[in-house]
């Protein structure tokens, strides 16, 4: 009976099933609707039937499950799937042929982790991609697989027609750790029969301790792979092989940006007479091979069939190898040395390696809860659906599921409720606001009139770095008091927003509102009248310079008598570099978001103006749009391309090259328009 956009919550334990469990057709969401299936918030749900989890449908997601010793199989019976999810899972035992296997287009698979055990089959993996296009593969933990930790790879099987090719295509894995594969490689990129690959995107990935290769390409059909900034360290043979001997059939490979340390050793293994000692070797038959700016540790290590004429050798002065820490130390002769490939970066050029110096270790994020709302609903012996609005001021996008659960307590501290509330989050931009209702059967039944307090923890758990937060509102049931329904702050153009909902005011004069920087000693910064025409009021704090604050509203009723709500956080952070986004979504066939930030500059002042342009051209340098051309005021900014040039005619499917000029700071970012 799941309809889109509903979610499947499992229960937690262990459910032991003897037979496949398929996801047909027909069981799939729609556009903007996935149907999802989680784990119950606050509970491990472990997937331990022998067989597998079979998806043959489009817009699934797959969160937060504990899979044993088996697998999650996207399939492509009776035609191609897409937008298939598989989210903050965890994999682990040794399942056959690929603890992910999949074949769909436009699908995420991100924030897993697969811990396998070797089964003395090479022929199982970590993730495996088959026949499919515009895919991500990101943020991943992959560690032990007896094959490849990520496998490229399908080839002709026995049904399908013999004079088709069939192509894997615009796969993007990034940000991933990839480790200790037992007899094969990290990363193979590797067509067989009847099948070719092409443009994949290779970048800020970790890959360490695997067996042959941190990444090996092969032909016969294979072209466009990008490898970028990422951190190759001591694995067995060599970094990186194109060409796997002769190399027949690859072509246009750019390798930048990256750094190489090897300590190769043989592993006890029969290796190809081919499979020299380097860091990097390229097959005499391949075509394009662009080698550039890469750093390369020891450099006595060699390589063979090309070089690097911008090559560079030194200790990277990783942070901790020993405990996986590959983030550069302050002296690294890594920082600043990079070319520019579109990827973010700070200080004056691109760093070398997967980590930036001076980003963030971890993704940011902000989520809080910042609402606590339908008070007006409780009334005794009615069931009541309570809503939070949970609010993500972070700097990364938010994908997964995200949960909130409350204690209902009475006058006396009794605890009378324990309501949930869960939503999945579908592709939400790096800022948004999202009202959670009551999961049906956890709601609470006011049993007499009275006071009540609700405590609300919000998590969002679909990262490494979870975000948790608290709120604790008051309300009546019963009765004609004041309710806060809600209270949120927020940063919009370096000014705190405060913004209130209340039901009906009869008995309340007004609102004082007082400010702390530390949670304790509150100073009244103003004063909003009670209307007699709205119940929704707000306010506006200028005057605040970058830090974190604490809010709360003193209500002040008609008798003398006060109370408090409960405070508010939030945090002001200005800018202090210019920056442009990678636009979001990339690619986009319909419109897409660019941001931009204009620096604040030394003295904390907010009124710094730049005369700024944003401008859209083509990859030969053709003006087709102009975004942005006005004085900009120090801050963040986003705009929205629509993919059409300046005469409002759709431009055709390609990439574009997206330009910030803004004062002496300019900045240019590559975009993928698809019709």
């Amino acid at each position: 009976n799941a309809r889109p956009g509903d979610i499947i919550l499992l229960r937690g334990g262990v459910h032991n099933i003897d037979y496949e469990v398929w996801i047909k057709p027909e069981m799939g969401g729609a556009d903007g609707k996935f149907l999802t299936i989680a784990a119950y918030p606050g509970e491990e749900a472990i997937f331990a039937t022998p067989r597998r989890l079979i998806i043959n449908a489009s817009y699934i997601r797959i969160h937060g499950i504990y899979f044993q010793n088996n697998r999650v199989d996207v399939v492509r019976g009776g035609g191609m799937q897409q937008y298939i999810e598989i989210i903050n899972n965890r994999f682990d035992g040794g399942p056959r042929y690929g603890a992910i296997e999949f074949s769909a287009n436009k699908g995420l698979i991100e924030g897993n982790v697969i811990l396998l055990s070797p089964t003395g089959r090479t022929t199982d993996h970590g993730i495996y991609i088959l026949r499919s296009s515009d895919n991500v593969i990101r943020n991943n933990y992959i560690n032990g697989p007896t094959g490849y930790c990520i496998q490229i790879y399908d080839e002709r099987k026995s049904g399908d027609p013999a004079d088709t090719v069939f192509t894997i295509s615009n796969v993007l894995v990034e940000k991933n750790f990839i480790s200790s594969s037992a007899e094969r490689t990290g990363i193979v990129i590797a067509p067989g029969p009847q099948v070719r690959i092409e443009n994949v995107v290779i970048r800020n990935n970790v890959i360490t301790a695997n067996n042959f290769h941190a990444i090996l390409i092969r032909g016969p059909a294979t072209k466009n792979i990008e490898i970028y900034n990422n951190t190759f360290y001591q694995n067995g043979r060599q970094g990186i092989n194109v060409g796997d001997g002769s190399g027949t059939g690859i072509s246009n490979v750019i390798i930048k940006n990256n750094i190489f340390e090897d300590s190769p050793n043989d592993n006890g293994k029969v290796y190809p007479s081919w499979y020299k000692i380097a860091h990097i070797q390229v097959g005499e038959n391949v075509e394009n091979v662009v080698l550039d700016n890469n750093l390369y540790w020891p450099e006595s290590v060699p390589f063979y069939g090309i070089t690097d004429t911008n090559a560079i050798f030194g200790d990277p002065l990783f942070v901790d190898t020993t405990n996986n820490n590959f983030h550069l130390q302050e002296t690294s002769p890594a920082i600043d040395v990079g070319v520019d490939v579109g990827l973010p970066y700070s200080g004056a050029a691109p760093d070398l390696g997967a980590f930036e110096y001076g980003f963030p270790i971890k993704p940011s994020y902000d989520v809080s809860v910042v609402g606590i709302g339908n008070f007006s609903s409780a009334e005794v012996g009615q069931p009541f659906n309570m809503e939070v609005t949970i609010k993500n001021a972070g700097l990364d996008t938010l994908r997964g599921v995200v949960g909130w659960k409350a204690t209902i307590t009475d006058s006396n501290g009794v605890v009378v409720g324990n309501p949930v509330g869960v939503q999945p989050l579908d592709r939400l931009p790096p800022e948004f606001t999202a009202t959670v209702p009551t999961i049906a059967e956890t709601q609470w039944t006011p049993q007499k009139e009275g006071r009540y307090t609700v405590q609300v923890t919000v998590a969002y758990n679909g990262d490494e770095n979870p975000q948790n937060d608290t709120l604790k509102v008051s309300f009546n049931v019963g009765g004609t008091s004041v309710l806060l329904v809600s209270f949120q702050a927020a940063v919009k153009n370096n000014t705190v927003q405060l913004t209130w909902r209340t039901t009906p005011e009869v008995h309340a004069s007004g609102f004082e509102i007082e400010c702390s920087s530390d949670g304790r000693q509150y100073q009244k910064i103003g004063f909003v009248k009670r209307q007699d025409t709205t119940q929704s009021y707000q306010f506006l704090d200028k005057t605040v310079k970058a830090g974190h604050y604490y809010y709360r509203l003193k209500l002040l009723r008609l008798d003398g008598s006060f109370e408090y709500s409960s405070p508010v956080e939030v945090t002001v952070r200005f800018p202090n570099q210019f920056n442009l986004e990678q636009n979001y979504p990339n690619p986009f066939n319909d419109s897409t978001i660019i941001g931009y930030t204009i620096p604040v500059p030394t003295g904390n002042s907010k009124a710094a103006v730049l005369n700024s342009s944003l401008k859209i051209y083509s990859l030969a340098g053709r003006l087709i749009r102009t975004l942005v051309a006005e004085e900009n005021k120090a801050g963040s900014h986003k705009v929205v391309w629509d993919g059409k040039d300046d005469q409002g005619k759709p431009v055709a499917s390609g990439v574009y090259i997206y330009k910030l000029n803004a004062g002496d700071f300019t900045l240019a970012k590559k975009l993928l328009l698809l019709r």
